[in-house]
């Protein structure tokens, strides 16, 4: 005999991530996505991708869940997003151009970098701090700071045959990032504190002519150091530290852990 077989899906969702150089040209649109809105809510994107110049892949009514920003001496600044969106739709269509870049992404030349012992936090670091003298544009071999807007799975948020946009609501906001230090010699009395485990607060600037974007993080606080010393005089000695950003309170104002600004 034959029977009748039905085959029910639970839902569709598409999540992954979607790397992104620091551009002059992106930046205003870089800063709508990765900032909250007036509820505390993350934007919701459409991500556009392009497939070999054939095809174009869209992330319909997706999420920003994270935002992994990488600073480095070998690689070129970039930002990358995880999202969590409705569906991926794949179409044979060229993609549309919709932003035109006329300019190369930041370089490391254009990326500075500060960092200052604080036991409080701090509200803003001004721009005239940033310095190519500076000892952490000297000593940080690389800086990476990351944004969860709201760590989940995506199979914990799917209803069963829910065709509207996936509702990620952000609970909490935990920032979390690393620092990879040369150890100087001669000693720095900062790069000391840092190895003591001292808070700190930590900057990248990104400016070409009047386009940057500026990455604070008020007051960040060690939870593992790690020292990589070898003894051998033909390498450079180095260290990691894993740090968790806090919300500091500065005369009475909670101010939020990161903060990132742009003038496009």
């Amino acid at each position: 005999m034959i029977w009748d077989v039905w085959s029910v899906k639970r839902g569709e969702w598409a999540q992954g991530d979607l790397p992104i150089y620091f551009h002059p040209d992106l930046l205003e649109p870089l800063d709508g996505i990765v900032q909250l809105g007036a509820d505390g809510q993350p934007p919701y994107v459409t991500a556009v991708v392009g497939i070999g110049n054939r095809y174009t892949k869209q992330v319909v009514d997706a999420r920003v869940t994270s935002a992994r920003f990488s600073f480095s001496r070998r690689d070129l600044p970039q930002v990358t997003l995880s999202l969590l969106g409705r569906f991926a739709d794949i179409q044979p269509t060229v993609p549309p151009s919709v932003i035109a870049l006329t300019n190369p992404p930041f370089t490391r030349q254009e990326t500075l970098i500060y960092c200052a012992i604080t036991t409080s936090g701090v509200t803003d670091i001004p721009d005239s701090d940033f310095s190519n003298t500076h000892w952490a544009n000297l000593y940080i071999q690389s800086a990476e700071l990351t944004v969860d807007f709201n760590p989940i799975d995506a199979g914990e948020l799917i209803p069963f045959g829910d065709i509207y946009p996936v509702d990620v609501l952000t609970t909490v906001v935990r920032v979390t990032g690393n620092l990879t230090v040369y150890l100087p010699n001669p000693t720095i009395a900062a790069v000391n504190q840092l190895l003591q485990g001292s808070h700190f607060a930590l900057g990248i600037l990104l400016r070409r002519g009047t386009k940057q974007a500026k990455l604070i993080v008020r007051r960040a606080c060690p939870e593992r150091v790690p020292v990589a010393a070898s003894g051998d005089k033909t390498s450079l000695e180095q260290f990691t530290i894993d740090f968790r950003a806090l919300a500091p309170i500065i005369a009475g104002t909670i101010y939020p852990a990161f903060d990132l600004t742009v003038v496009p």
